[in-house]
């Protein structure tokens, strides 16, 4: 049959594994929409290249984040070279990563910083 089941494992799901344990590493859970809506390892390759991107030690310094820093202090954000899509990234990164300890604090705007 010409038709693909559901529970098939397809090599598009192969290649978005790796993306799928580091959300899993993080804590968070996917639904099927989500892990369907995940570009393949090689999509990311073609925009950012095959040596990033990096992730260190993602289970051990998220820990030690959440432990050090109150969820209404942290912040998203990314760094990089001039002109290279920085603002972009972490424009998305704030619409799709939410910390919800700074939404309970200022609703879903919220300021650049806190002017404490």
């Amino acid at each position: 049959s010409s038709s693909s089941s559901s529970s098939k494992t397809t090599t598009s799901d192969l290649n978005r594994q790796r993306i799928i344990d580091i959300f899993k590493d993080a804590g968070i859970e996917l639904t099927p929409d989500d892990m369907a809506a995940l570009p393949t390892w090689e999509q990311i390759e073609q925009v950012v290249g095959t040596n990033a991107p990096i992730i260190y030690n993602l289970k051990k310094s998220c820990a030690a984040f959440r432990a050090a820093i109150p969820g209404v202090d942290r912040n998203i954000g990314c760094s990089g070279m001039f002109n290279s899509g920085t603002n972009l990234v972490t424009q998305l990164l704030k619409q799709n990563c939410q910390i919800p300890e700074r939404i309970a604090k200022y609703g879903s705007v919220e300021p650049y910083y806190d002017a404490q």
